[in-house]
């Protein structure tokens, strides 16, 4: 942007000019020197000072013939191209737009970033509460191997039951080989997440559990999500910032197809020690140059145009597609928490169901079999309860990355 901006910039110029006629004739030294300034509407201000040359037209032409000492100001307006705040700082208009968008580009980063974290680091939380559940599952299947070797040794249970406790044993083994293997692949793309070294064998971590404050408390508004995203999410931001460059471009386009028309006045005084005084010259000009069939700026402004529809379509499109996610993510959201609702009763129901069945087989009501089998169930349950948890804090985590809101819940100022 600083470079656009030094176009801009005041500019100082002078020179020197000695001459030496033929036969060894002492000649004449003369100095000039001034400032020159083009300002945002295209006008163009010289001011000079010293041996001002006598001028033949514009003001960049060489010098002809000087005058004595004297000062001289020169003006330069385009009429047509070039003319105009908007043509003349659409450059710097299109590097503040660069920087906006390399800004979003930072701040969506950021927001993936944040959102990979905390589903990565609840995501290893719940897998260690469900190896956590599972080493429970195992105790339990201990316990009735436990009480069936006792019922056996005293004739009351069969080799039936202790074959159904082994069982029952073996496979709560199994499950909990698996949780352990399972919270060790996600401690490990927690600790990939967050740069931090990896080894084959990670250290024991203790995580906070995937509590209901951690979740949303009701189903989302999309409505109101949508306009969020729209106003702060770097998405939104990206997709606006681009057909907004695009309309500079088409700007630019046009105004290059325009002929070339511009109004120079330059005005000069030099002193005459023969007049006694100085005398003002001046000099008014219009130039116009009108490229022959416009081919080139033509061609510029249709593909600056087809540039901007298409960006306008993409953004459309985008949109859309950003209004559709959002709605998506709601409604997962609600089902979500529906879900993990249901989950939960059942996972409570299936713990209410294993103690009764167990008080009811150590009075030998109910065969080894079914407390196997209840038990199993139970396990299942508690793991489905926190996938159903899980799901809905990622849905949440998703939300809150598209709409922006993920920053503030996490007490970011950007």
């Amino acid at each position: 942007m600083e470079v656009q901006k030094s176009d801009f910039d005041p500019q100082l110029f002078g020179s020197v000019r000695a001459d030496r006629p033929a036969g060894g004739a002492s000649g004449n030294t003369e100095f000039s020197g001034g400032v020159t300034k083009r300002f945002a509407t295209g006008t163009e201000v010289e001011l000079e000072g010293g041996n001002i040359a006598n001028r033949t037209g514009d003001f960049r032409d060489d010098y002809l013939q000087s005058n004595p000492a004297g000062g001289a100001i020169n003006v330069r307006q385009p009429l047509l191209r070039g003319w105009g705040m908007e043509a003349n700082l659409a450059a710097i208009r299109v590097s503040e737009l660069l920087n906006e968008q390399a800004s979003a580009t930072v701040t969506a980063d950021l927001l993936e970033t944040l959102r990979s974290a905390e589903t990565a680091y609840y995501a290893a939380a719940v897998a260690a509460l469900v190896e956590k559940n599972q080493h429970t599952s195992l105790a339990r299947a201990q316990q009735l191997m436990a009480d069936v070797k006792v019922r056996r040794a005293a004739g009351a249970a069969s080799q039936i039951d202790e074959l159904e406790a082994e069982v029952a044993l073996s496979a709560a083994q199994e499950r909990l080989v698996e949780a352990r293997k399972s919270a060790g692949d996600r401690i490990g793309e927690l600790w990939l997440v967050l740069g931090a070294p990896l080894a084959e064998k990670l250290p024991e971590v203790s995580f906070t559990d995937l509590s209901d404050k951690a979740l949303p408390g009701e189903t989302p508004d999309g409505a109101k999500s949508f306009a969020r995203a729209m106003q702060t999410a770097p998405t939104a931001i990206l997709l606006i910032n681009e057909v907004q460059r695009r309309e500079i471009e088409l700007l630019r386009a046009k105004n290059q197809v325009l002929p070339r028309l511009d109004a120079e006045v330059s005005a000069a005084t030099a002193d005459h020690p023969t007049k006694g005084g100085s005398d003002w010259e001046g000099v008014a000009l219009l130039r116009f140059n009108i490229p022959w069939g416009l081919r080139a700026g033509k061609a510029q402004l249709a593909s600056a145009q087809a540039g901007l529809d298409k960006s306008v379509t993409a953004q459309e499109e985008a949109t859309q597609r950003l209004k559709q996610r959002i709605f998506e993510l709601c409604r997962g959201i609600e089902a979500g928490r529906a879900t993990l609702g249901a989950a939960t009763r059942t996972a409570q129901v299936n713990r209410l169901k294993w103690d009764e069945q167990l008080r009811r087989h150590k009075d030998g009501l109910v065969p080894v079999r079914d407390l196997r089998e209840s038990g199993e169930e139970l396990s299942a349950a508690e793991v489905r309860e926190q996938q159903a948890r899980l799901s809905l804090f990622a849905g949440w985590s998703a939300l809150s990355q598209l709409d922006g809101s993920i920053i503030g819940r996490h007490g970011l100022v950007l």
